[in-house]
Formats: C-alpha cells, structure tokens, sequence
C-alpha cells in the first residue's frame, strides 16, 4: 500500500482502470468538495502488485471531538470484485492504518452487491462475492454500523440496449405517463449553472413538502459548482409553458449516471414533469456513454412503513433492478471506546460544537501565545 502523490486526473484514471463502474464517491473532485465544505482530511492510497495498481481507496478522516478522529472511505475501497485475495489484504491493511493513524474508528460501505432483487420476491438472486465478502468482515473484527452515510440500496436501470427496449422495459404506467408529458406540454431542456439557485429554491420546497433535512443552500451551490466545472454534473429543468415546476441533478462519471438530486413544485404535478426528467436524464446519460444509470436510493426495509416506500415505487416504475449492497461497516482498534462513543456521540456533537462556537466568538486573551 502507497500513498497516491499524482494529480487528480490520473487517480481518476487509476479508478476508471481498477473497475467498470467506480463510484464517483471515490474521485478526487469528491475529496476536494469534502475538503472545503466540511474540513474533511483526504487520503488517496493506491495497492500494487508486480508493478501494477491492483485496488484503491480515498479515505476522509476529521476530528469529532476532543483527542477524537475517525475515517470514512465513502463507497470504497475500490476492488475488483472476482479478487477475493484482494478484498482481503486492503482490508487488513486499511485496518492497520486507521490504526497507526489513530483513529476511533473506520467506516467504510463498498457498493458491492450482496444481493439483487427485493427480499423473498421471485427475481431474488444473491451474489456469491458479496455474500463471500460479508462473511470475511463478520469473522475479522468488522461491524456492522448503525449508522449509514449513503444508501445500501438502490436500482440499476442498464443503459446498453436501445431506447426502445429501456421503454419497453419499464411498467405500463410509466411509459404511459412518460408520454402524458409529452402531450400535456413538459419540455425538459438542461440548465445552466448560473440557474443553480433555482435548482435549490425548488429543492428547499420539495423539502419543507415532504418532510426530508436538507443542508443549507451554500453546500449545494458548492457541490453543483464544483461537480459541474469538474465535467461530472448535468442538471436538467423541466417547464410547463415556459413555468419552472421540476429539476434533476445527474452526476456522471466513466459508464455510470447517477440521479443524485430531484425536485419539484405542486404545481402541474398531474402533467407528470417528474417522469419526463427522468427519460430525459437516461436519454442524455446513454448517449454521452454511460451504460448504467443508478437511481441513487431503495429502502432499507422493502415494506410500505419504509419512509422511501413511495420513492421507491416511483423509481421501481422504470425497469431497473434493485441492488442490496454490503452497507455500512466500522472496524475500531478500541472496542469499549468506540461503544462508549457511539452511546454518547448526540450529546458529545452537541457539547463540542456549542465549546467550538464559543471558543470562535470569545476574543484571545494572548494573541502572542497562538490566538483560540
């Protein structure tokens, strides 16, 4: 294991190598935005065998209090999947390292499949490398973690036939409602990044109507800026007689798209604007080269009291396959510590961040010892 010294062009390059479809979680550009929007630390390690580069991982690491620093690698590392051998020494030497780094602990949720199809349904199929790979973290020392970052699930739609068998593909009641916007005059048209802010006043409303946190209107403008200047980011705007009432945000990178962000407005939600976005965002992701578009979230638990049970029915409607990943798992070098934190860790956050607040409002009484 190395640290990697190049440019982000070429680790970019080097995930676009190691696997079809590496997650743009793991770009360079994701740990630049991690870096100035919430002081994440970035680490880009790179494993080699005779000479070539075998696996990878950017893993982000910042201080959560006192003494305290732990480590995420978000949707890495990146293995090749048919190397079993692989999996297992970067994560023993992963392991290593949160250790001689000091860290709490370490987090990490591969994509990696460990099932597809919903659980108990006819299409249900499971993943012999995810499955191999789940009972590897189960006997060294891994955890599975309560607390998830990303998705564990979420639908594959395949890109690669032509557009009229992905129609076909989908349920009746989509491609009839694809069509209904058609007719009832949506135009969906992509949009310029000076149109950002109303991308974020759409999404603000999505979120005061359907009840979701969302982060302040600075992170977003940030997120789409940068993934936009990097060539990873397509919004598109979807009008009813030239009247903004819908949005979505495609991340792309190497073969994949990503429905990152949606919004919409109450207004001509019976013209289906939502259904024509999202033809639309797999349209232009399949001619721009990708072979995957994820819908980028599934339930957790596939039943109606899942709260993304509604989503969920309305992503299912386009054909895509639904992918149960490995999710989230820990691994900590101080098992008591980490318990005690992931006990106190509400009202340790709070503690630290009211002391740092008043620690940034209160005046040095030294300005010659180092200032607050």
């Amino acid at each position: 294991m190395r640290v990697f010294t190049q440019s982000e062009k070429a680790w970019d390059e080097l995930l676009l190598h190691l696997v079809p479809h590496p997650p743009f979680l793991q770009t360079a550009t994701w740990a630049r935005i991690k870096q100035e929007q919430v002081g994440w630390r970035p680490h880009f390690l790179v494993w080699y065998r005779r000479g070539g580069p075998r696996a990878a991982a950017l893993v982000l690491t910042r201080r959560v209090g006192p003494g305290l620093r732990v480590g995420y690698t978000p949707h890495g590392p990146v293995v090749p999947e048919d190397r079993p051998d692989e999996w297992s020494e970067v994560l023993h030497d992963l392991a290593a390292w949160a250790r001689d780094q000091g860290l709490l602990y370490l987090k990490m949720d591969a994509p990696v499949p460990v099932a597809f199809g919903e659980p108990g349904s006819e299409e249900e199929c499971l993943h012999p490398p995810g499955q191999d790979l789940l009972k590897w973290l189960h006997a060294n020392r891994w955890r599975p973690s309560t607390e998830w970052v990303q998705f564990p699930n979420t639908i594959w739609v395949d890109l690669t036939p032509p557009e009229d068998r992905i129609l076909a593909r989908m349920k009746q009641k989509t491609r009839y409602n694809i069509r209904l916007a058609g007719r009832k005059g949506v135009t969906v048209d992509r949009l310029p990044p000076d149109q950002f802010p109303l991308l974020y006043d759409m999404y603000a409303a999505t979120a005061r109507r359907d009840g979701f946190p969302i982060r302040p209107r600075a992170y977003y403008l940030h997120l789409w800026h940068t993934l936009h200047r990097a060539g990873m980011l397509t919004p598109f705007l979807a009008r009813v007689e030239d009247e903004p009432v819908a949005g979505l945000v495609l991340v792309h990178f190497g073969p994949t798209g990503w429905y990152l962000h949606g919004m919409s407005l109450s207004r001509h939600r019976n013209k289906m604007p939502n259904h024509a976005l999202q033809w639309a965002a797999m349209q232009w992701a399949k001619a721009h080269g990708c072979t995957r578009y994820d819908m980028w979230g599934a339930p957790t638990q596939f039943s109606p009291q899942d709260p993304l049970w509604g989503v969920y029915r309305f992503k299912k409607g386009f054909g895509g396959v639904v992918v149960r990943t490995l999710g989230p798992w820990d691994w900590t070098p101080h098992p008591w510590g980490y318990r005690l934190y992931q006990v106190t860790r509400p009202r340790a956050l709070a503690l630290w961040r009211r002391l740092a607040s008043w620690r940034r409002r209160t005046p040095s009484l030294s300005p010659g010892k180092g200032g607050a």
